[in-house]
């Protein structure tokens, strides 16, 4: 009678500690916002840059202040305009018209206030790829 009685209590601690770890090591699916963005950004067929929500209403134009020299660069391959992960920020590839360099600015959602983040040095050309 003890070894069953012992042998009870062994499998009871046992299956609690299983279910203590399962329970303090179960894993929250991570999701990348708290607040997921329903915003898409396109470019038409002219260049332009287009923000609509995912149904395809409220579609507003962006208008980007760049100095006189910088243009939104969007002929090569793999270059993109992209959405910040808390969508506040646009980051987008440029051509520096006089030097013929590429880059990637950044903006407000908006279009205003576009700041270089990386530029051509040494040859290297930056390719805008994601945003994280």
């Amino acid at each position: 009678m003890k070894k069953l009685l012992m042998g009870a209590i062994v499998l009871f601690l046992f299956a609690a500690s299983v279910v203590l770890v399962q329970t303090s090591c179960s894993k929250v699916k991570a999701t990348p916002l708290d607040n997921p963005i329903s915003k898409l950004l396109y470019i038409d067929f002219n260049n332009d840059v287009w923000m609509c929500d995912y149904d395809g209403s409220n579609t507003t134009q962006i208008h980007f202040s760049l100095p006189s020299n910088i243009v939104l660069h969007f002929s090569a391959p793999r270059t993109a305009m992209k959405l910040s992960p808390d969508g506040t920020k646009l980051f987008f590839s440029v051509l520096n018209t006089v030097t013929n360099e590429t880059g990637i600015y950044s903006s407000d959602i908006s279009g205003n206030n576009a700041v270089p983040v990386k530029m051509s040095t040494g040859g290297t050309q930056p390719i805008l790829c994601g945003v994280y």
